[in-house]
């Protein structure tokens, strides 16, 4: 998991450095091997932010999101905000060592239901 993230904020400051400031990018989700029998994609070393904790996963399988999340496409965002957390966390700089701050924005979602969201990460200067 861990590996994947580095690779991915990598990726998407070379791009951001040649002018590219728009990106979609798709990545494997972590998700419980207990749910659906996945067992692909195992890292039994990953550790997942969520929030304000920090845990070690043992058991945790990255699975592609497609129609194997029975809860559809909201199960699908709450499986996404954490690594998309942590996507920010290593593209954004800290400032005067304070890491930056989280920010989601669901209003894009009218319904509330869609899985919808937008992701900012949010620093003070100095």
């Amino acid at each position: 998991f861990q590996e994947m993230i580095k690779l991915t904020a990598s990726a998407m400051e070379d791009a951001y450095a040649q002018g590219i400031t728009r990106q979609s990018i798709r990545v494997l989700l972590p998700r419980d091997p207990a749910s659906a029998d996945l067992g692909q994609y195992f890292e039994s070393d990953a550790v997942v932010v969520g929030g304000s904790r920090t845990t070690l996963q043992e058991n945790l399988v990255l699975a592609p999101p497609d129609e194997t999340w029975q809860g559809g496409s909201p199960q699908l965002y709450r499986a996404a905000a954490p690594t998309c957390q942590e996507i920010l966390r290593r593209i954004s700089k800290d400032t005067a060592g304070v890491p930056p701050r989280m920010v989601e924005d669901r209003s894009v979602d009218e319904s509330g239901v869609d899985g919808i969201g937008l992701w900012m990460s949010q620093s003070q200067n100095p």
